[in-house]
């Protein structure tokens, strides 16, 4: 799944990486949920948090499954902002805003199976997207 999650972000497939990272999200919720493993040992607990070696086999591998597209889906994200420095239509920049969202929501907010909205996102993530959006933005309207 990472290998083709990466495969789809290298071709503007952001779409279709996004479908996997929200399949191993719901894979992450079902079966590695706060009733199976405690994450309440800091409210901002995430996959990396988890020990493997507390995990049953099965459990150990969806979690390395998850750990390994939460890494492409880091690098997703720089893409896009990669592409925000780019000369890119109204439309796009609110596409990969929407992109850029869902990757975030996916990535930290594993508790929610349903994570795909800025609705979703703490304040302080929100802000780092508008932020990270307006700083590319604004490295893009440098150079020209």
């Amino acid at each position: 799944m990472p290998q083709l999650m990466d495969t789809c972000i290298r071709n503007n497939l952001h779409e279709e990486g996004l479908v996997l990272l929200r399949h191993a999200n719901a894979l992450f919720c079902e079966h590695l949920s706060l009733h199976s493993i405690s994450l309440t040992s800091s409210p901002n607990a995430t996959p990396s948090t988890i020990q493997a070696d507390s995990l049953r086999s099965g459990n150990s591998i969806i979690l390395s499954i998850f750990r390994e597209m939460v890494a492409v889906a880091e690098q997703q994200e720089t893409l896009l902002i990669r592409e925000l420095e780019t000369d890119i239509s109204t439309s796009r920049c609110v596409q990969i805003v929407n992109y850029l969202a869902q990757n975030y929501a996916l990535r930290f907010n594993t508790q929610q199976k349903d994570a795909l909205t800025l609705d979703s996102l703490s304040q302080e993530q929100v802000t780092e997207i508008k932020t990270n959006f307006l700083k590319a933005r604004d490295r893009f309207f440098l150079v020209v």
